[in-house]
C-alpha cells in the first residue's frame, strides 16, 4: 500500500515499508528498555546492546530513505528531513542521543538507568517526530497532469 501511495512524493519509494518496520523497532526497544526500569529492573547489557544495534539500523535506513530517490518531486518533499532544525531533532536527539546514551549505560553500569531511561524516551519521540514530520513536513503532493492540463501542487 504505501510503495503505491504515488500521490505523495514522499511517500512512493520502495525503501518506505521498511522504514516504517525501522521505526516500529526502534520505538518497541525503547519501549520494553522503559518497562525494564518502570518495573525495577536494570535492563542487561544484551538489551542494551540489542537496543544500541536496532537504534544504529534504524538510522541507516533512515539515512538510507533520504538518499533513496534523485526525483524532483521527492528531493523538495523531503527537504524539510534532511536541513534544519527537523534534521537537527532527528538525527540528533532522536538517533545520536539515544545511541550514545545507551553507551554511556553499557560502560558505566552504575550510571546505567538514568542514561537508559533517557535513551528510551528519547528514542520513542524521536520516532514519533520522524513520523510526524514525514506526514506533515514531506506530504507534499505531487504535481498531477492529465494529457495537457497541469494542476499545481497543493500542500495537504
Amino acid at each position: 500500500m504505501l510503495t503505491r501511495a504515488r500521490a505523495m512524493a514522499a511517500w512512493s519509494v520502495p525503501l518506505m515499508p521498511v522504514v516504517f518496520a525501522a521505526s516500529a523497532a526502534v520505538s518497541g526497544v525503547g519501549l520494553l528498555v522503559l518497562a525494564e526500569l518502570l518495573a525495577g529492573r536494570l535492563p542487561g547489557r544484551e538489551l542494551l546492546a540489542t537496543a544500541m544495534a536496532i537504534i544504529g539500523l534504524g538510522t541507516l535506513v533512515w539515512l538510507a530513505f533520504l538518499r533513496s530517490s534523485s526525483d524532483h518531486s521527492f528531493v523538495r518533499a523531503i527537504a524539510p528531513l534532511r536541513q534544519g532544525a527537523t534534521a537537527i531533532e532527528l538525527g540528533g536527539a532522536g538517533d545520536a542521543a539515544p545511541f550514545a546514551l545507551l553507551a554511556l549505560a553499557l560502560a558505566v553500569p552504575e550510571w546505567a538507568p538514568a542514561p537508559a531511561a533517557l535513551a528510551a524516551i528519547l528514542a520513542i519521540a524521536g520516532q514519533v517526530r520522524a513520523k510526524s514530520a514525514l506526514i506533515l513536513a514531506a506530504g507534499r503532493r505531487r504535481p498531477l497532469t492529465l494529457a495537457t492540463l497541469t494542476l499545481p501542487r497543493r500542500l495537504s
